[in-house]
């Protein structure tokens, strides 16, 4: 059977914002895994960058479900920019009231890669660990306004990859974290999608 070029790259551009929805969970989950103050460091940087990270999959995930092109995503003026994909994310639908305020704050460190190299930083450096429910109350934005769009549309990949992206919409997930609430990362909209007895596609 020959490959059609052109139907794997419009396939490939219906499932980035799963794919990528997909992404940032990992990397809240590895964020989570991480143990929260280093022995004989006043920061972990690599929990920084988890974070960071999950903030710019998510707002790629929304904007490539509301159109946005993958190549405009990696170039400028998005890239790692949080600032401006959450804006254009504003734009796009997305509200997610103070917590896009707060997580904008963290674009300066995420855009100029201070998690990932030394720095002279000079300025501030917030605590990540006040942004941890604004990323999942993002993560959660996110995956309602996708699964709205496939609703619209199941047939676009069925809902059995649905669940497979996006988990299972009735489990809970806790954050690992002491003291922290559970945070349920999926809602109803998947079960009436799943309840609408839509048949399952092979992609």
């Amino acid at each position: 059977m020959k490959s059609n070029p052109a139907a794997s790259k419009t396939m490939y551009c219906v499932r980035y914002p799963l794919d990528a929805l997909d992404r940032a969970k990992e990397f809240l989950e590895a964020f989570w895994q991480l143990p929260q103050q280093p022995q004989l460091r006043w920061i972990s940087w690599p929990r920084y960058f988890l974070l960071c990270h999950a903030v710019e999959m998510g707002l790629k995930a929304f904007l490539a479900s509301r159109g946005v092109s993958i190549e405009k995503l990696e170039e400028k003026p998005f890239g790692h920019h949080l600032d401006r994909l959450m804006n254009r994310a504003a734009r796009k639908g997305l509200n997610i009231g103070t917590a896009a305020t707060e997580l904008i704050k963290l674009s300066d460190a995420h855009t100029n890669h201070w998690a990932r190299y030394p720095h002279d930083i000079g300025k501030a450096v917030f605590a990540i660990e006040t942004f941890e429910p604004h990323v999942e109350e993002l993560l959660e934005a996110v995956s309602q306004a996708i699964w709205r769009v496939h609703a619209a549309d199941p047939a676009r990949l069925g809902p059995s990859l649905l669940v497979a992206k996006l988990g299972d919409p009735t489990r809970r997930r806790s954050t690992k974290m002491s003291g922290a609430a559970n945070c349920s990362l999926f809602t109803g909209s998947a079960c009436q999608l799943l309840a609408a007895g839509l048949s399952e596609r092979t992609v």
